[in-house]
């Protein structure tokens, strides 16, 4: 069943009611200091939605991945994301 516009507007909201930025931005901090990810080349999101933090965790991370693989049931936010990555990590394969 493909969904509209109108998940991804209530999805957004919903990730946004609560401390999660606050909460995912202070754990990316602590992930970066004692976790290096420079070597990785490829990663797996499975359910990302529009990617919002995914692409967050892969720059905040300095990685030098060159292929995303991501797994989305909801074909909207599955273009959002593909949108996204293409300005947030334009060499990036899809």
């Amino acid at each position: 069943m493909a969904m509209d516009e109108s998940y991804i507007k209530m999805l957004d909201a919903f990730r946004n009611s609560g401390n999660y930025n606050l909460v995912f931005s202070t754990t990316l901090s602590k992930i970066g200091k004692y976790i290096k990810l420079g070597s990785a080349r490829s990663c797996l999101a499975i359910g990302p939605g529009t990617g919002q933090w995914e692409i967050g965790f892969l720059k905040h991370c300095d990685v030098n991945i060159d292929k995303f693989l991501a797994i989305e049931r909801d074909h909207a936010s599955a273009e959002h994301l593909r949108k996204a990555l293409m300005v947030a990590l334009p060499g990036i394969e899809r």
